[in-house]
């Protein structure tokens, strides 16, 4: 990987393993960027009666499969390093965060550096976007400090910045 490229999805155990060998420092280093940590499913959908998507009750075979994507970490950084805007999310590889799952659009949403933090934005995703159980108003932007849950489609993620993530490391220890 050059230094123009976004680094690579990992896990958290890397993230963890990291801290524990090597220290805060080098944690740091490995962690350059925001991050969403995917928790697992959050839900199912499945088309309604006249078309629509209406969540349901997961079943126990996807909770095993989305088992296996628990811990893994995206980063929130842009594709092209130093390219202005925001940071796009979606399944398509044109966005800069790409996360390839049917139930996310192809640009779900956007995350925002200002001066106060960060930010997310719904892009006028079809299935939404929450922010701790609340879904957002497409085009609006809510503030993200660090260790707020977002769904995704089906999926749960936590956002970090590297500090609230490295403060939850250590308080796992």
């Amino acid at each position: 990987m050059t230094q123009d490229e976004p680094p690579v999805p990992a896990y958290l155990k890397d993230f963890a393993k990291v801290l524990k060998e090597k220290g805060a420092r080098a944690y740091l280093d490995a962690a350059p960027s925001p991050m969403l940590v995917l928790l697992g499913l959050a839900r199912q959908l499945r088309d309604g009666p006249t078309g629509e998507k209406t969540t349901v009750a997961t079943s126990l075979n996807e909770e095993l499969e989305a088992s296996a994507l628990v811990g893994r970490v995206f980063f929130v950084a842009k594709a092209v390093a130093g390219s202005p805007g925001p940071v796009s999310l979606g399944r398509t590889s044109e966005t800069d965060v790409h996360i390839p799952e049917y139930s996310i659009s192809k640009r779900h949403c956007e995350i925002l550096r200002r001066e106060s933090g960060w930010a997310i934005r719904d892009t006028g995703s079809t299935n939404g976007t929450e922010l701790d159980g609340e879904k957002l108003v497409s085009g609006l932007e809510a503030p993200l400090v660090g260790g707020e849950t977002l769904v995704l489609g089906r999926f749960a993620f936590r956002f970090d910045t590297p500090q609230t993530l490295l403060e939850r490391l250590r308080a796992r220890d």
